[in-house]
């Protein structure tokens, strides 16, 4: 299996795979057995959207990617104004 898509950012990688769930463990599972030094995971798509270096990407239209930046529950931003 050829990933449709993939991109690399230092040690994390994107990959979309136009398959079954199962297709994309079997292709887990041959990534993994490269080398006993690399670990990899998988994240399957959640309503369209997947979590990716501290963002949210969701597919919209032909091949168009729209990016949200991630916010977790907790987190607030101070700023000091002199």
């Amino acid at each position: 299996m050829i990933p449709s898509f993939h991109r690399r950012y230092v040690t994390d990688i994107l990959v979309t795979v136009h398959n079954t769930e199962s297709a994309t463990a079997d292709f887990l599972q041959v990534v993994n057995s490269v080398h006993s030094s690399l670990s990899f995971t998988v994240e399957l798509k959640h309503e369209g959207s997947i979590p990716f270096l501290g963002t949210i990407l969701t597919r919209c239209g032909e091949g168009g990617v729209r990016t949200k930046i991630a916010m977790h529950a907790g987190i607030s931003f101070v700023y000091n104004i002199a």
